[in-house]
């Protein structure tokens, strides 16, 4: 698959200001990603790009980076939540947030890495993409099942 890079990001930053009314800052993560993307024949079907495209912009915070999960406020039921799992180090890391110990080793088993014994390497954009992708396509052959 292969994409006009340099007029995806020109419509998708016109987009991004008429919709959130500021300027897109996440050009060159959008363009790593799509570069992944292209790099990767397991993509067939534009509408699962534009699905795993759509989760990464709203998991990333806009960045299309991969991130830190964000510490939730204090006293709100989700930092309750977080509160279970943080003192792990096993926060949320990545384009979508991996979080919890079984995840970090499943897939660190399935990308050959040691994810759960360093998982900042989940913030490494290859690894970000390799997890995401998977998750992804999982996801997608699901709702497939379901149509």
């Amino acid at each position: 698959m292969n994409f006009d890079k340099d007029r995806f990001l020109q419509e998708f930053s016109s987009w991004h200001l008429r919709a959130r009314k500021t300027a897109f800052k996440g050009q060159n993560g959008l363009r790593e990603l799509l570069t992944f993307i292209e790099a990767d024949d397991d993509w067939t079907d534009l509408r699962q790009v534009a699905y795993f495209l759509g989760t990464v912009y709203h998991e990333a915070a806009g960045t299309f980076k991969p991130i830190k999960e964000f510490r939730a406020k204090e006293g709100t039921v989700a930092r309750k939540v977080q509160d279970k799992y943080w003192f792990t180090e096993k926060f949320g890391r990545g384009y979508v947030q991996i979080t919890h110990k079984a995840n970090y080793q499943r897939l660190g088993a399935r990308l050959n890495i040691a994810l759960d014994e360093n998982p900042d390497l989940a913030l490494e954009p290859i690894y970000a993409y390799e997890s995401q992708q998977w998750e992804c396509a999982k996801d997608c052959l699901l709702a497939q099942n379901y149509q």
